[in-house]
Parts: structure tokens; C-alpha cells; sequence
């Protein structure tokens, strides 16, 4: 059974993404700029973490589009 703090914490990021991704331009921008204001260290953090996870990604596409 899976421990009920991993599931919370699944739900909780499924809600922030969701949030985030039903904004329009005028609300992101907002967020982001309210983000750096508020927790700068953070914010350049959660960039490196999203620009990390694009690229290995984009690797994983990579290696399977050449078997």
C-alpha cells in the first residue's frame, strides 16, 4: 500500500502544475514575478530543477527514437 504522505505529496504537485498550467499569460507572469520577489533563491532553484528534468527527458526521446 502506498505510504499516505507520498500520495498527498503526489496530489499536492498535480495541483500546483495543474494551477499553473490553467493560468493565462497575464496570470503567469504574475506568479512568476510575485515567485522571484518573494522567494528568489527558490525560484531559481524550481528554473534549474524544471531545465534539468527538460533535458533529460528530451535524452530519454533521443536514445529510444534511435533503437
Amino acid at each position: 500500500m502506498a505510504n499516505v504522505n507520498e500520495v498527498m505529496n503526489e496530489v499536492m504537485a498535480d495541483n500546483v502544475v495543474e494551477n499553473i498550467a490553467q493560468m493565462n499569460l497575464e496570470q503567469r507572469n504574475l506568479f512568476v514575478n510575485t515567485f522571484v520577489k518573494k522567494w528568489p533563491d527558490l525560484a531559481s532553484s524550481v528554473s534549474n530543477m524544471i531545465t534539468l528534468e527538460q533535458m533529460v527527458k528530451d535524452i530519454k526521446e533521443k536514445k529510444w527514437l534511435l533503437k
